[in-house]
């Protein structure tokens, strides 16, 4: 694969995660209303909260694009993008949320961005997890990865494991890790 193929498989997985974040969020208000009003969902299936719920996946996509996720490349389930992912989504969060408390007849009740924003969380991270998971299973099951034992767990050595795991042409999987210093 060129590099400018990879280029572009990157972008596209980055969009689709944006998109997939739009849906969770999306999802999420309603949940959130859903909860708020005790589990009925007459008052939870309303035209504003449609409205609020369009605003909320839109403005995730968005803050994601300048501040967050959407806007680098990182490995699904990292450090790395679970900072980026939170920090998008407690500005997105703040934002619903001063909207909830400044609009006038009130569009969804004001606790709705709060909740929503811990559910989107929690269901964004979750999602990357099982994503990151079921690479990782899928790497160690290849048939044709050798097993390795990694000699030296300093700096090198995690980024030795770190390559083998996350490539799946090196036909490596590593099973351990030995090192002289306890």
């Amino acid at each position: 694969m060129t590099l400018r193929a990879a280029r572009r498989r990157d972008r596209l997985h980055r969009w689709v995660w944006a998109l997939i974040d739009a849906a969770v969020w999306f999802a999420a208000v309603f949940g959130a209303t859903w909860v708020r009003y005790d589990f009925h969902p007459v008052p939870a299936m309303t035209l504003s909260t449609l409205l609020f719920a369009s605003v909320a996946a839109v403005g995730l996509v968005i803050v994601g694009a300048l501040v967050g996720p959407y806007r680098v490349g990182h490995q699904r389930g990292s450090f790395e993008e679970i900072v980026y992912i939170a920090r998008a989504d407690v500005l997105t969060t703040a934002g619903l949320f001063v909207w909830a408390l400044l609009t006038d007849p009130v569009v969804v009740p004001r606790s709705v961005p709060m909740i929503t924003g811990a559910f989107a969380l929690a269901a964004m991270f979750a999602s990357r997890f099982l994503i990151r998971n079921w690479r990782s299973r899928r790497a160690g099951s290849s048939t044709h990865a050798r097993r390795v034992i990694v000699f030296g767990a300093g700096d090198a050595g995690r980024r030795l494991v770190r390559n083998m795991v996350r490539s799946e042409e090196s036909g490596f999987f590593p099973v351990a890790l030995l090192d002289d210093d306890p």
